[in-house]
């Protein structure tokens, strides 16, 4: 559901309800299938195609079916996300999350990872910095460096360099 407040802002909520599952033949212990339930308002400035900003809430609800265990999780979430296109030929993007996971299960199990996203139980953060440019009329540069730093672990970063060519 989307409502324009005014000409640049607008209030957006997202409700989705979904089934994932994972089953193997040769092992039972790693087999899940997660209900999930989420709702996710935001905030959305926006200055024509120059500029954009979005302020994000999220809460997200994750049971795995009893069948396969008793493990739960409830995910509380903050994000800011924003575009600036400098010109049509470049535009850098960027987003800054605060995820906190109460998790009850075995945290070393394959459904922990799942229902963790991969993070921690706990105060995570994660954040993203790309940049991207058109060189001349087939290439493109693309630059991309993410960060994460979950509850009492040392932070990761990683990047990379992309250059396309169009023929």
């Amino acid at each position: 559901m989307r409502w324009n407040i005014s000409e640049n802002l607008a209030l957006e909520t997202t409700l989705s309800q979904g089934t994932q599952s994972a089953f193997a033949d040769y092992t039972s212990g790693r087999n899940y299938a997660l209900n999930s339930k989420e709702i996710k308002p935001q905030l959305i400035y926006q200055q024509g195609s120059k500029v954009r900003f979005n302020l994000i809430a999220g809460l997200t609800q994750k049971q795995n079916n009893p069948i396969y265990g008793t493990e739960t999780s409830l995910a509380r979430s903050a994000d800011l996300a924003w575009k600036v296109n400098q010109t049509e030929q470049s535009s850098i993007t960027g987003n800054l999350k605060y995820i906190y996971f109460d998790f009850n299960g075995n945290i070393q199990s394959a459904v922990a990872y799942e229902m963790l996203e991969g993070l921690r139980a706990g105060a995570n953060w994660t954040w993203s910095l790309n940049f991207q440019k058109t060189l001349g009329k087939n290439l493109q540069l693309n630059l991309h460096y993410n960060g994460r730093a979950a509850n009492g672990q040392r932070v990761i970063h990683t990047g990379g360099l992309e250059l396309r060519a169009y023929f």
